[in-house]
């Protein structure tokens, strides 16, 4: 892993300067680096001593000094955004994780999308490949929480919560056992909404008139303050 412990002293201090100079602030406090060169999915990069760095991970280490070993070995060692803009290298929007963060910050934000792959093929529609997909939202009488959260309320696994969602089945029957020949109740069916990221969750909270409670998954997660 590329870090600036392979500089010297001088070439660390001259790409600090290469990096202040180009970086442009912008709105929410991000110090933004463009028209570098960069990843496809709009991560910059910098070049020093020979090496190139992700320009953010070199934010980061810059002031808070080279990652550490035993973050290494614990596998704390990416770097990412509280502000989930890829080319911001404002050291107070980073913070280091694990590879877990990362597919959960994804998964929040809805970064991930319905692939080709053939695992995939059973379930998914060809409309749907490209889809942004992300982790599962739904509102029930007019709350909105992360399936796992409603999952635990309930104290019913989260795949049976969601397929009684998805049915209808009325509130007050959402937490019966799982059990062989349970069916959905003879009753007037419910509507749900469901939401994919924390995007869609906002759009739809935006939307709605509804003023009532909401919990704190409905809000910015790891927005800088």
């Amino acid at each position: 892993m590329k870090s600036i412990a392979l500089l010297e002293p001088w070439q660390v201090e001259k790409v600090r300067s290469k990096l202040a100079s180009r970086l442009t602030q912008a709105e929410g406090g991000c110090h933004l680096l463009i028209g570098r060169g960069r990843y496809s999915n709009g991560y910059q990069l910098v070049s020093a001593g020979g090496f190139s760095f992700s320009a953010h991970r070199l934010a980061y280490e810059l002031k808070h000094g080279p990652i550490s070993p035993s973050a290494l070995s614990n596998g704390n060692w990416w770097v990412l955004h509280k502000c989930d803009v890829p080319n911001c290298c404002n050291p107070d929007h980073l913070y280091l994780g694990t590879a877990k963060d990362n597919a959960r910050d994804r998964a929040m934000r809805a970064r991930m999308s319905i692939t080709d792959r053939a695992q995939c093929r059973r379930w998914r529609k060809p409309e749907d490949i490209g889809t942004p997909v992300g982790t599962v939202f739904w509102e029930i009488e007019g709350e909105v929480r992360e399936l796992r959260e409603w999952a635990e309320k309930f104290r019913v696994p989260e795949g049976t919560l969601d397929l009684r969602l998805k049915a209808g089945w009325p509130p007050a029957h959402l937490d019966m056992r799982p059990k062989i020949g349970n069916r959905v109740p003879r009753q007037e069916k419910h509507t749900y909404k469901r939401l994919s990221g924390l995007p869609a969750v906002q759009a739809h909270l935006s939307r709605s008139t509804f003023k009532g409670k909401r919990t704190s998954t409905t809000q910015q997660r790891g927005q800088p303050s």
